[in-house]
């Protein structure tokens, strides 16, 4: 069985038809399986070089296909990453902002149709799923754990209307123990604080660079005025004390504007706050299921600071973090979903690489392509790589390093 999945926007590469904003859709990806086994995936931005692209991921989908060596029409199951409800309401709310628009207000039918305009293949509408947005961020993680029984938190700042799930995940099923609604999102609460410090969204991961620099206790009793935490686990984020109160209280910083130590203890303070309502989540779980295992995925578990203080604490004896926690890894969720229903289930082994997506060109095609840009970089050829990037390093240097 060969199951693809997707994750994207509705927009070929070169239009902007449905003005749709990176906060609603981004990191396009395809992810194709066979018989649960990942064969093929790669994000749309590595291809169509649009940073988080929000794109319809044709292009990823395309590579998928050749890899395997296949056409669209061979594929059991097209999985997209999103509750159908979801996404028809997306389609019906952008009507309303755009009534020129000619789309239909049928998703099933939409990714029908721009599926065949781009292979030259009318799938049949029962080939074409949808999946709920947590519950693919959920399976990313636990299929890919090697884990028999875990916890499994999912959570990032919106989707499918809501922020986040927690579940128990046992052999091939996932059995959801409590959702977490948009207006209590833990992304939300980063992003809106971010943006007093000169920072937006894709930038959380900047903040959290920048609060080990900084002091929590200065702004530890103001953090506490945005958030509560309550019996069972639960808490509650009070995202529109936020603004006022920080206008209130530091000098807000531009974007370009030299950092001082008051932004760095703000971060401190944020990245405390995060971590504390996430730790108060987690024990409650950890306590009321016995889980000893967690599995991470979404957004907010790329905050690997956050991760690192987890892990060492103790509270479980192992934790898997899906690589992929953002939206793009959506899309491989989507496909073992849609590989467990037709019977195929992922295999219960522990992630070992995560390279499945083009390899480089020859030596050649790379120089050619060095070569036209050699009024903007100079390069050498040499048989000591591994020495000559100690240097640069030594040096103070930043190597960013591509192999196979």
């Amino acid at each position: 069985m060969l199951c693809l999945g997707l994750n994207g926007g509705l927009d070929k590469v070169y239009e902007n038809r449905f003005q749709i904003p990176n906060t609603f859709m981004h990191d396009g990806a395809a992810v194709l399986v066979r018989d649960g086994q990942v064969i093929a995936a790669v994000e749309e931005e590595r291809l169509n070089r649009i940073k988080h692209s929000n794109k319809l991921p044709i292009s990823a989908a395309q590579y998928c296909l050749s890899a395997a060596g296949v056409q669209l029409s061979e594929i059991d199951r097209v999985a997209f990453y999103a509750t159908e409800a979801y996404s028809n309401a997306m389609l019906e709310n952008m009507l309303v902002s755009q009534p020129d628009a000619s789309i239909p207000l049928d998703a099933k039918l939409l990714v029908q149709k721009l599926l065949a305009q781009e292979f030259g293949t009318e799938l049949d509408a029962s080939r074409i799923s949808f999946v709920s947005h947590h519950q693919a961020h959920a399976v990313s993680a636990f299929a890919m754990s090697g884990f028999e029984q875990s916890l499994i938190f999912a959570v990032d700042g919106s989707g499918d209307f809501l922020s986040g799930l927690m579940a128990i995940g046992s052999g091939t099923e996932i059995k959801q123990l409590a959702t977490f609604p948009e207006n209590n999102s833990l992304g939300q609460f980063y992003l809106e604080t971010i943006r007093y410090l000169g920072y937006g969204l894709f930038d959380e991961y900047k903040v959290m660079g920048l609060a080990p620099y900084g002091d929590p206790v200065p702004y530890r009793e103001l953090f506490e005025q945005f958030y509560e935490l309550s019996a069972n686990g639960e808490y509650r984020v009070h995202l529109d004390r936020i603004g006022p109160t920080l206008l209130r209280s530091i000098q807000v910083r531009q974007k370009g504007m030299p950092f001082t130590q008051q932004h760095k203890d703000v971060s401190a303070s944020l990245q405390e706050a995060l971590e504390r309502i996430v730790f108060h989540i987690l024990r409650h779980y950890r306590e009321a299921t016995g889980m000893t295992r967690l599995c991470l995925a979404g957004g907010v578990a790329h905050n690997c600071s956050m991760n690192g203080k987890l892990l060492y604490s103790g509270l479980f004896e192992d934790i898997f973090v899906q690589p992929a926690s953002h939206d793009a890894g959506c899309a491989l969720g989507a496909a073992l979903i849609a590989s467990n229903e037709l019977g195929r289930p992922a295999p219960r082994a522990r992630l070992q690489e995560v390279y499945w997506g083009p390899d480089l060109a020859s030596d050649h095609a790379v120089e050619e392509e060095l070569k036209a840009w050699a009024g903007h970089l100079e390069f050498e050829r040499t048989e000591e790589v591994a020495d000559r990037a100690a240097e640069w390093m030594a040096g103070g240097a930043v190597i960013g390093w591509v192999q196979g």
